[in-house]
């Protein structure tokens, strides 16, 4: 049996081809921001994003507790928000508790999943739906 990669040549890999997946999904909205205009942070789209990557990482037999780990997650947020990666980060750690956290969550790890299952045939485009629903913004001290 071959032994799993769990050096720092496994998360690189794994942010490509997270990255890849993530602006695929994303190609045809603009902007690509996490943010609306008044700073709300859309924090299922957040949640997408870290579930996306969690479920990348569970196949791949990493741990996400691994501080290789959040820094592929600081910089696939930072795909979205140049400078701003380490802070969408933070919120969304100290979001995992909110409902819309977990949701996105469960939406992106079902997502991967559904495209490792599929051997790269289904597309997954819910981070694009995610980016476009307006009505997912929370602003400071919400509990959504």
């Amino acid at each position: 049996m071959a032994k799993t990669d769990t050096g720092q040549d496994a998360y690189v890999s794994l942010f490509s081809i997270c990255a890849e997946l993530l602006m695929v999904q994303t190609a045809l909205i603009a902007p690509r921001s996490f943010e609306d205009d008044a700073g709300a942070i859309n924090v299922k789209a957040l949640g997408y994003v870290y579930g996306f990557a969690d479920a990348a990482m569970q196949i791949a037999g990493l741990q996400i507790e691994d501080e290789r780990a959040l820094m592929l997650l600081s910089h696939l947020y930072e795909l979205f928000a140049e400078g701003k990666g380490d802070d969408y980060l933070r919120h969304a750690i100290g979001s995992l508790g909110w409902n819309a956290m977990k949701t996105g969550v469960m939406l992106g790890g079902e997502d991967y999943n559904q495209w490792v299952k599929s051997d790269g045939k289904i597309i997954p485009w819910g981070l694009g739906r995610e980016l476009r629903s307006s009505n997912l913004f929370c602003y400071d001290g919400a509990t959504n």
